[in-house]
């Protein structure tokens, strides 16, 4: 009964995770957005998960 209650309880915590595949990097939130590096494309995702302008590093050269 015991191993039981153990199983019931652990459960939930085994299918939780999302595995974020092919990804270079994921900032901090800051201003509410965050920037995603694939490859040598970025975007930028805000809190309710709608891109925004895609980054172009013709134009920001300096954070490159």
């Amino acid at each position: 009964m015991r191993n039981l209650l153990v199983i019931i309880l652990l459960l939930p915590l085994l299918g939780t995770g999302q595995t974020i595949k092919d990804i270079d990097y994921i900032s901090p939130f800051h201003n509410e957005v965050v920037a995603v590096k694939k490859g040598s494309d970025w975007v930028f995702i805000n809190k309710e998960r709608k891109d925004h302008l895609p980054f172009n590093p013709a134009t920001h050269s300096h954070l490159t």
